[in-house]
């Protein structure tokens, strides 16, 4: 449709673009509709403000990788693109409960012609009966527990700690909980699989830390 057709061109960065329904033909086929298009200027990307909303977690360690620069075409799939990677690069760094929901993108045309200013706003969480913001915590992993009691044969540690992707004392990372997952699944003697995290505790310097208990259960 003319709405649907304006609107992707529009997140592509024609943002005075019209698209309007000119004929529609017959053909062998049905009826095949012709649009016209009026493209106007591409928009670009201007100035680009970090703002951080409390969410603990420097600029210094978000801005150095970013894929968006001045000059940029203003596209919304590249600012979709750098919302992932945002996300990513967090929990990568220990920033279990960081996701993309965080992060937010303002656009200001109203500088220049042609020109969209990008604010990109990171912010932490807002936690029920908190007035403000609470800074994002980076975790650690405490001590790892392992339950077989529903195995009808316990697994030997050896074993486990080479199936096992995690750590104590190392940053939390999801997807090494999902790298490690996946492995134990992958053990025929195993039919069922839960990670249970547990938060009861801070330590010195921002940590948090979590407590892991690798319960498995037999498949026979």
């Amino acid at each position: 449709s003319s709405f649907k057709i304006n609107q992707k061109l529009k997140q592509k960065g024609y943002l005075h673009s019209q698209v309007g329904l000119s004929r529609n033909i017959e053909s062998k086929k049905g009826e095949v509709a012709e649009y016209k298009i009026e493209l106007g200027p591409r928009w670009y990307l201007g100035e680009i403000k970090w703002t951080t909303l409390h969410s603990g977690i420097p600029n210094s360690e978000l801005q150095p990788n970013s894929i968006l620069k001045t000059g940029d075409v203003l596209d919304v799939d590249l600012l979709e693109d750098e919302r992932k990677r945002l996300s990513k690069q967090c929990q990568h760094s220990g920033f279990a409960t960081f996701n993309e929901g965080f992060i937010h993108f303002e656009l200001d045309t109203s500088r220049e012609s042609g020109v969209a200013d990008l604010e990109i706003l990171i912010r932490g969480q807002k936690l029920e009966g908190a007035s403000d913001f609470v800074d994002h915590k980076r975790m650690k992993i405490g001590s790892i527990y392992y339950d077989q009691s529903s195995m009808s044969k316990s697994i030997e540690a050896s074993i486990l700690k080479y199936l096992v992707m995690l750590d104590e004392g190392r940053l939390y990372d999801p997807f090494k909980f999902e790298s490690t997952y996946r492995r134990l699944s992958s053990v025929s003697s195993i039919s069922s699989v839960q990670l249970a995290k547990d938060y009861p505790s801070e330590v010195g310097g921002g940590f948090g830390v979590v407590d892991v208990t690798v319960a498995l259960k037999s498949s026979s």
